[in-house]
């Protein structure tokens, strides 16, 4: 390893540890930022503590490509007509009676 390169890590180190907030604070602002645009001041906590965690970049993109999976799955499940999938009939009666009895 090259100077510069341990100067690097010592220095992400120490941010990581005594300036950030932990990941588990960072987690929830990271689910966040996958369903609505953040604020300034937390897309700035977010930014710099993914360019020093490795470990939230990796569950940024698990996410990521969770969701793009999910989206692409999801896509696939409608009809060739482009309909969505629909219950059948005895289906529909099954939950019916099932929506009914908790009701009562």
């Amino acid at each position: 390893m090259n100077f510069a390169y341990r100067i690097w890590r010592k220095l992400r180190h120490w941010i990581l540890h005594n300036r950030l907030r932990a990941c588990r604070d960072i987690v929830p602002i990271i689910s966040e930022s996958l369903d609505r645009s953040l604020p300034l001041h937390r897309r700035v906590i977010l930014k710099l503590h993914l360019f020093v965690c490795t470990r939230c970049v990796c569950y940024l993109r698990q996410l990521l490509l969770m969701r793009a999976a999910l989206r692409t799955k999801a896509a696939t499940t409608f009809d060739e007509d482009g309909d969505e999938p629909s219950l059948s009939a005895e289906a529909r009666e099954r939950i019916h009676r099932a929506l009914n009895k908790v009701r009562l």
